[in-house]
């Protein structure tokens, strides 16, 4: 095994999937059954990759496995883990996109709900294709889209993340665009080459530039204060464990055990 086969190795968990090709890292979140959806275990290979990327690496690129890109955090997790460490975990895992040194690539190559939403705000750069669709859906079970909500709105502004979290309506990919949370939206066949434009155009950049870029995009928004993190992470920390959130997302949990689906 080569020495970058071998450093691959200590990202890879369960729920993973993470390849290099030359001095690209594609990372594939791969819980189909669970709608890609993320628990402990992909959270700690996301982190360790994205706050520590090996040298070689100049882009990496998020997305997810057959036709999903992310429902978020896995639910069941969530309910039976309604406490701070938890909540900051998650935490964790948005800014340790956000603030990777290397540019990040979001190949949304379907729905993107709740934490799907974060990822995709989090990377520097989003495209999806015309077939999917996104939604901040916390509300209907109870809960906020606290920690995400200062990456989604660096994205597509006040606003919008306001009527956003209070409908919690589900938007296509061209509204995504428009709105500002992705680039591009594009055919599932074109897909693919989109990307592919996007990393040439990253990786004819000065890697140390972009990586102060990024440091100076942050500042410039004022997404980083503390006070502001960890009042997100008490904010959902404390809805999830409260009597409504419990039975909400119950109630969910036991409608999708059922096989039904809200699609508004």
């Amino acid at each position: 095994m080569s020495d970058y086969a071998t450093t691959m190795k200590r990202y890879e968990r369960k729920g993973l999937v993470i390849q290099a090709h030359q001095n690209v890292v594609t990372v594939t979140l791969n819980r189909i059954a669970k709608r890609n959806s993320f628990d402990e275990p992909m959270m700690q290979g996301m982190i360790q990759l994205f706050e520590d990327p090996p040298a070689a690496a100049r882009c990496i690129i998020l997305t997810g496995s057959e036709s999903t890109f992310c429902a978020g955090a896995d639910l069941t997790w969530m309910a039976n883990n309604p406490d701070r460490t938890t909540s900051a975990f998650v935490a964790r895992l948005f800014e340790s996109v956000r603030t990777c040194r290397l540019p990040v690539i979001a190949r949304v190559n379907g729905p993107a709900i709740g934490g799907g939403v974060g990822l995709t705000a989090c990377c520097d750069v989003a495209v999806a294709t015309d077939q999917a669709f996104f939604q901040l859906s916390e509300v209907r079970v109870g809960i906020l889209p606290a920690v995400i909500s200062p990456f989604v709105m660096e994205k597509i502004g006040p606003g919008r993340l306001r009527q956003w979290m209070l409908t919690a309506q589900r938007i296509d990919a061209s509204a995504a665009a428009g709105w500002g949370l992705i680039a591009e939206s594009v055919p599932e066949e074109q897909l693919d080459e989109t990307i592919h434009r996007y990393l040439s155009m990253i990786l004819t950049g000065a890697p140390h530039a972009q990586t102060e870029a990024k440091k100076l995009a942050a500042r410039l928004y004022g997404l980083y204060e503390r006070t502001l993190l960890d009042e997100t992470i008490d904010l959902i920390a404390a809805l999830r464990a409260s009597d409504e959130a419990q039975q909400r997302m119950a109630a969910f949990l036991d409608s999708k055990s059922h096989g039904k689906e809200d699609r508004s």
